[in-house]
């Protein structure tokens, strides 16, 4: 496709749609929080700090 990516509906509402065309309705929302390999933020937060110990924990051998 050529020429400039669409701009997010999101955006086009907070600058208060300079077009005045009408918003795409149909367009993907994305969940909550960010999914990182099927998992939650948090899950994966807790998971780095675990793989992160373990890494200190074979350094130190």
């Amino acid at each position: 496709m050529a020429g400039r990516k669409p701009k997010p509906t999101a955006l086009k509402k907070l600058e208060g749609n300079p077009g005045k065309r009408k918003l795409n309705t149909k367009e993907p929302n994305p969940g909550k929080g960010i999914r990182m390999f099927g998992m939650e933020s948090g899950l994966y937060e807790e998971f780095a700090v675990r793989c992160f110990h373990i890494f200190i924990m074979i350094e130190k051998l």
